[in-house]
């Protein structure tokens, strides 16, 4: 489990809030970092990022009406500092409490709770692909957010379960392109080896014709 100095070293704007991710990834049964890792690509950390667009604010970027849910407002959101915002950012995932199982799912909580539990090929309809270019999985979205993550382990490269291939055309997912790579090193250590043989049979020959 990722620690609190772990998060302040990768997110020094994480610092005032650092134990209390810590504190609520044991409570939802999560690594914290992927929590951090959510709030870094949400937010950057700023408890006043405002997007133009939606009007979504604050660390999670809250929407008008979650917030309003939540006992709150984006207007009063906005005023608040990280630790005056972490007991609604607390209140908004708890209820996905036991329903969280990798990285995914902990995104998908923020950006869209019908895709948790439902792997990396989850298909978001066309109007969510209409305002986020380029995103039609689950899995698209967490690509683009794990650029900025920092904080990054196996376990936040693909769910724990159901991988699966994503992309508008079936292309591979994130599991899938881990065992891509892990093709080209077997196949660059093969090709080694070969060379390797080649290179001393080779110098057998040269060494009997020389005799």
């Amino acid at each position: 489990m990722t620690n609190a100095a772990q998060i302040t070293r990768a997110y020094p704007r994480a610092a005032p809030v650092a134990k209390d991710v810590v504190a609520l990834g044991r409570e939802l049964g999560v690594d914290p970092a992927w929590i951090a890792n959510v709030i870094q690509f949400e937010s950057g950390w700023n408890p006043q990022a405002v997007n133009s667009k939606s009007g979504a604010s604050g660390l999670i970027q809250f929407m008008p009406k979650t917030a309003s849910g939540l006992g709150t407002s984006v207007s009063a959101i906005r005023t608040m500092n990280a630790s005056q915002q972490w007991p609604y950012v607390r209140r908004y995932f708890l209820p996905y409490r036991g329903r969280l199982s990798s990285q995914v799912d902990v995104f998908m909580a923020v950006f869209y709770p019908k895709a948790i539990g439902k792997g990396e090929n989850y298909r978001f309809s066309a109007l969510v692909s209409k305002y986020n270019p380029g995103i039609f999985t689950s899995g698209d979205y967490v690509r683009k957010a794990l650029r900025r993550a920092r904080l990054l382990s196996p376990s936040s490269l693909s769910p724990s379960a159901k991988p699966s291939p994503v992309g508008r055309r079936g292309g591979g997912g994130l599991a899938q392109l881990r065992r891509k790579r892990e093709r080209q090193m077997k196949i660059l250590f093969g090709t080694g080896a070969a060379l390797f043989t080649v290179a001393a049979l080779v110098a057998i020959v040269a060494r009997r014709r020389m005799g």
